[in-house]
């Protein structure tokens, strides 16, 4: 996957300004680069398979966590699988969370920032911004 110029200045302040234990939630389709680039953890990824049958589910529960409890569940329930429809219910529900639904994601995985696209309005704190991309830390979540 590509690195832009933007991605790798995301990517690098995050390396240089968050705690090296901090969890950072991140889209689950787009930059499987995030962990190897920024040194920190992340939720899930959709490239990145675990290998065991109890990770394999704990990986579609987080997708399913991460796409806003959409339509991940029904989809694979009713055998229509494909990747591409995957990862577009994947990025789709990622995009459009709200902000309660970062804070409970954050509780959930005791997470400390989301990095998402800059038109992925939240009410949350911003700690770093560098377009197209924002990083918000939890500051708010009390």
């Amino acid at each position: 996957q590509d690195v832009t110029t933007e991605w790798k200045a995301m990517t690098t302040w995050i390396n240089q300004n968050t705690p090296q234990d901090a969890v950072i939630i991140s889209s689950p389709v787009e930059h499987t680069n995030f962990s190897w680039l920024t040194e920190r953890s992340t939720i899930a990824k959709f490239k990145l398979l675990p290998q065991t049958k109890a990770a394999i589910i704990e990986q579609y529960h987080r997708w399913d966590d991460l796409s806003g409890n959409k339509a991940l569940g029904e989809y694979i329930a009713k055998g229509k699988v494909s990747k591409q429809k995957t990862r577009e219910v994947l990025e789709e529900g990622y995009r459009k969370l709200t902000t309660a639904q970062v804070k409970r994601l954050m509780s959930k995985y005791d997470a400390s920032y989301i990095v998402t696209k800059s038109d992925h309005q939240l009410n949350l704190e911003v700690v770093y911004r560098q377009s197209p991309f924002v990083l918000y830390g939890n500051s708010m979540l009390d």
